[in-house]
């Protein structure tokens, strides 16, 4: 039994039911039971049907690709009114019944493909521990608590996280990563780095051989370590109640202590290198 009673269109001031309205026309259908308790707020019904519908219809993914993983997410969730709603929208969209009843074992059941398989499996890994790999575009992570994990990324990588710690490696494009009390670690980054932390240490490492790319590293309370490979930087590095170290040679251009340190490394000019820690210090390395 609902918590929040079903609402129908009747039950609806005369201005808001024009949302039944077209959700009837998009889906030709009844309106879900979801909207239905939805409509105790009609603005944000309006709104979620808005999101909703962009997300399941104007965007490029295959609507298989797209019903394997909202049901691998149902099903690793335990949501069954998901699992259930969604298993007939598979069906007509394309996926095979055999499908549905080895979805627990897609990752090495014939009925599915490599491209079905990938898909699904950055499913589960988003949906039970915010770990993804071997992923080949841009890719997008989100959470509030816990950790987020991610290897082997062909794209850029933008990574945030309210209460836990951020890891990459092997990343092919920019990584962007924000969070607070929790570390950042990153490693093999071909592209340019951005981390935003409150809290936590954050460790990252350009990839051999790809030359500068522009750095920018702010956090409160745990050390700042950089490994620079070669190419040359424009530096700016400031820190309270910590030290900053540099095994690279730094040209300095303005005064030189242990708190703040301006300059170049390898002639300057090319790439900026922008380092901020309120309560610890900086270590600038080689990149072994």
């Amino acid at each position: 039994m609902p918590r929040v009673p079903y609402l129908n269109r009747e039950d609806l001031p005369e201005k808001d039911r024009e949302i039944f309205d077209q959700l009837a026309e998009e889906r030709g259908q009844p309106v879900g039971n979801i909207f239905r308790t939805l409509a105790h707020t009609p603005n944000l019904l309006k709104r979620f049907v808005s999101l909703g519908g962009h997300l399941r219809n104007r965007t490029a993914l295959d609507p298989k690709l797209r019903e394997l993983a909202i049901l691998t997410v149902g099903r690793l969730a335990n949501a069954e009114y998901e699992f259930v709603h969604h298993w007939n929208i598979a069906l007509r969209a394309g996926v095979k019944r055999e499908q549905l009843e080895q979805l627990a074992e897609f990752d090495h059941a014939p009925v599915f493909n490599d491209q079905e398989r990938a898909v699904m499996r950055y499913a589960a890994e988003a949906t039970t521990s915010i770990t993804v790999s071997d992923v080949g575009g841009e890719t997008y992570i989100k959470t509030t608590f816990g950790a987020i994990s991610a290897q082997r990324v062909a794209g850029n990588l933008t990574a945030e996280d309210s209460n836990g710690s951020v890891s990459a490696s092997a990343v092919s494009g920019d990584v962007s990563a924000k969070t607070s009390f929790g570390s950042v670690k990153l490693e093999d980054i071909a592209g340019t780095i951005t981390v935003v932390n409150e809290n936590g240490s954050v460790s990252a490492a350009a990839r051999p051989g790809t030359g500068c790319k522009n750095i920018s590293v702010r956090t409160s309370f745990s050390p700042i370590r950089i490994q620079l490979g070669q190419g040359s930087y424009t530096l700016s590095a400031r820190t309270s109640f910590g030290r900053i170290n540099s095994e690279l040679p730094v040209t300095s251009s303005g005064e030189i202590s242990g708190e703040s340190l301006n300059g170049t490394i390898g002639g300057g000019g090319g790439c900026t290198l922008s380092l901020s820690n309120s309560n610890s210090g900086i270590d600038i390395l080689k990149l072994k």
